[in-house]
């Protein structure tokens, strides 16, 4: 059965369709008409989704978690094993956190993507601790003082039982 569509481009659309028939390529067409790469794919996009029009094959795209989500996983991962006394239920440091997740080679976040995942765990910031020369920065849960959180890493740090 044939399927016929009737699509409206801009005169820009065509004219960089015309370019491509003509057999020009991508970067004599940008110094051509004066246009940025950018400008080039925002306006290659728009052709592909006038002449697909919803009719792309879902099949084919493989949707990749997006780093946050990969950082949300590693934390509850990392918390579940319970290895490390700096990354717990109730008190994390961000810096081992950090290390823990690169150590797996699953994702590389930035601080500001692990600090946003401790804050979608329900965790807020309760402040720095030095600890063998290295700096801390503590995550707790919510209502934990700064005070608590380190009393708490010390006794893990120590060998005692820290039970909430």
């Amino acid at each position: 059965m044939r399927q016929t569509k009737e699509i409206t481009i801009s005169q820009t659309e065509a004219l960089l369709l015309i370019a491509l028939c003509s057999g020009k390529e991508k970067p004599d067409i940008l110094k051509e008409r004066g246009i940025t790469a950018s400008t080039w794919f925002f306006h290659m996009s728009e052709i592909r989704k006038k002449l697909t029009g919803g009719w792309k094959d879902d099949t084919l795209t493989v949707k990749t978690p997006s780093m946050a989500d990969q950082v949300k996983a590693e934390i509850l991962s990392i918390v579940e094993e319970g290895k490390n006394p700096l990354i717990q239920s109730d008190v994390i440091s961000s810096f081992a956190l950090m290390g823990e997740i690169r150590r797996r080679n699953k994702c590389y976040p930035c601080d500001a993507q692990v600090a946003q995942g401790l804050r979608g765990q329900g965790m807020v910031s309760v402040g720095r601790m030095l600890l063998v020369g290295t700096r801390h920065y503590l995550w707790a849960l919510p209502g934990m003082e700064r005070n608590q959180a380190v009393a708490r890493v010390h006794a893990r740090l120590m060998g005692q039982s820290t039970k909430a």
